[in-house]
This record gives structure tokens, sequence and C-alpha cells, in this order.
């Protein structure tokens, strides 16, 4: 398979992504879509984007298009779901669920098994999608990308946050309306200006996602923020002191990675997928790791976390290559296209429901 047959494919599963299953209430639209099973971004320019803007921008001056922005901002939030993928065990768990599942759907010939399989399906996307503390994981995960991924898109500016998640989210439905919703749910609670609001609640999901049961972590953090009245300090204290005040020694487990904490058990496989990006995130400083993780800078989070992407024109782009022979690239990119073609299909039957079957 060569370059341009590698590029058809990739095509293909982008078209596939997002114009077959459209699995809209589990991977978009975030911007681009984030497949968490393989943690691939599905971003929705081509791969030009970026330079075209560029010069357009320096031969006119600005400003900048809803578009370009967009665009930008899918960057941004997709970096955000891949950081999540690699550092909660909550949702890194949900993910390598969806991909065991997607794998055995794909190729098993049984059908009991595959009707076994889509329940056990139902089952993961039911606890993703559960409201009984108010806020389920699907939409604190949603947040969590939307407020990162858009101050970092405004140079860490929150003032002009809210108007934006509303004219871009307000009448997009499903998890993107609640977070509307829950964002103005919250800036009542809280009482707190909506800039504050906005610097603090990814900060928040950062660590509610940290515990099994991230919707009660986060309900608890609430709680305390409105008893306690630190909401306004808490937005701008230093990922350190926010650490401390949510629970004191927490420092010590957040920042190490996954793998380092062997958590969770079982996934160890898995996670070799994901190599580079725990060799990249393990040679940092505790300091450096708490700056990554909490969004201190788009750049440093980016540089870690930035997911491997397929645009609208088919081109896929891998962080981590880019010093590598093309016969090592080219053989890279065959085998992960592949991989979340098989997944993609999988996750297509489990996601049709299958005739009854016959007794």
């Amino acid at each position: 398979m060569g370059p341009d047959e590698l590029k058809s494919k990739a095509l293909e599963l982008y078209l596939q992504m997002n114009g077959g299953i459209t699995m809209g209430r589990l991977f978009g639209p975030t911007g681009g879509q984030f497949f968490f099973p393989a943690g691939i971004s599905f971003h929705p320019a081509q791969s030009n984007w970026l330079s075209q803007h560029i010069n357009h921008y320096r031969s006119t001056g600005g400003p900048i298009s809803d578009f370009d922005f967009w665009n930008a901002y899918a960057e941004w939030h997709e970096t955000v779901h891949m950081m999540q993928l690699l550092t909660s065990p909550y949702i890194s768990q949900y993910a390598f669920e969806l991909e065991y599942l997607a794998r055995n759907a794909y190729f098993s010939a049984d059908r009991s098994e595959i009707v076994q399989l889509q329940e056990a399906y139902r089952k993961i996307n039911s606890d993703w999608e559960d409201t009984k503390f108010g806020y389920s994981p699907l939409v604190l995960c949603e947040l969590h990308a939307v407020t990162q991924g858009l101050l970092w898109s405004t140079g860490r500016n929150p003032d002009s946050l809210p108007m934006i998640i509303k004219r871009f989210y307000d009448k997009a439905g499903g998890a993107y309306a609640s977070v509307c919703a829950l964002m103005d749910d919250l800036i009542s609670k809280l009482r707190l200006s909506e800039d504050k609001v906005c610097m603090l609640l990814p900060r928040l999901c950062m660590i509610a996602f940290q515990s099994d049961q991230p919707s009660f972590a986060f309900y608890i953090l609430i709680g305390r923020l409105i008893q306690e009245r630190v909401g306004e300090y808490m937005s701008t204290a230093s990922p350190r002191e926010l650490c401390d005040w949510a629970s004191p020694g927490c420092i010590q487990v957040i920042t190490k990675s996954l793998r380092e904490r062997m958590q969770p058990v079982g996934m160890e496989g898995y996670f070799r997928l994901f190599s580079i990006y725990f060799d990249n995130y393990e040679e940092r400083s505790i300091e450096e790791r708490l700056r990554v993780l909490f969004g201190e800078s788009g750049p440093d989070t980016s540089s870690v976390f930035r997911p491997i992407t397929i645009y609208s024109d088919g081109e896929i782009r891998f962080p981590y290559l880019t010093e590598d022979p093309e016969e090592v690239v080219i053989s890279t990119q065959k085998e992960y296209l592949i991989f979340i073609n098989n997944l993609l299909k999988g996750m297509e039957i489990l996601h049709t429901p299958a005739p009854p079957l016959k007794t």
C-alpha cells in the first residue's frame, strides 16, 4: 500500500466516521471528532488549512473568520480528549472497553456472541450518560474539552468564552446543549462571574476525572466551593494549590501517568498503543506535568498529547513520526489504518441492533 492508497483509505475512514456511523452522542461534533478507542482525531478541515489561514491573515491583516477559529479550536479540543484518554483512569477504562467490544464484534461470526457484545456496549454507554449526580461523565468530558479548548483558542482570555460557547453550541443538541445548560447552572450556583467559572471548570474536570466516579467527584467539588466560598480564588490558584485544596497529597497520584500507576489493571497491552505519549510525558518534572495537565499553556499540553489526526483531504498526521524514514511512516500508517478500519466496522456492528435470535 503506497502513499496514494494510504491517503485514499484514510479518506474512506474519515467519510465513514463523519457520514456513516456518526455516533454523535459519543464522538461529535467536537470541532472535529475524537475516536476514544483508538486515540485518533478526525479534523473537519484540510491538512493545509493553517498555512492557508496564515497566508490570508498576512495578506489581509485579518479578521479571523469563524471557519478558521473553529479549525484552530478543533485542534485544541481534540488535544484535551487525548489527554483525558491517557490521564484519566475512568476514561481510559471506558475507551479500552469500547476497543475490546468493537474488536471482538468485528472478528466474531457468532450471532449470540455479538448480541452479548451489543448488550455490554449499551451498558457502558448507559453508565457514560448516567446523570444521577446531575452531570453525566459524557457531559463533563465535553465540558472539559470545550472550556479548555476555547481558553487556549482565545489566548487564555475567559471574558469572551460564554458568548463563544453559546454561539457555537447553543443549538448543537445532545451533550453540547447540556454543556451550555450546565455552565449556566454553575454560574448561578457558584455566584461567580462567567469568566471565573470558565477558568475554574476545566481544572475541576481534570481533578474529577482522576476518580472512578467522576460525576460524584465533580458534584462534591462544586459543593465544597459553594460551602467554603473559595471559587474565585481557585479559578486562578496554581495547579499545586488547587490539588492541595481538592485532596491533600493527590499531586503524587495525579501527576503520574496511567502507565506509572499500573492502572487500570489488565490494560497493559492497550497502553502499548500509546507508549510514545507516555515516554514523552514521563520524562517531565512534577511541575511540568502540572502545567500540562491543568492547561497552563496550550502548546505545552499539545507537545505531549496532540493526537494522531486524519484530515478531511485524507492526509494523516502522526505527531511523533516527523523524523522517521518514509518506509517506517508508511508501514505505521498502514497498520494503524487497518486497526481503525476494524474498530469502526466493529462499532457499526455494536451500534446496529441485531435481529432477534431464533429459538
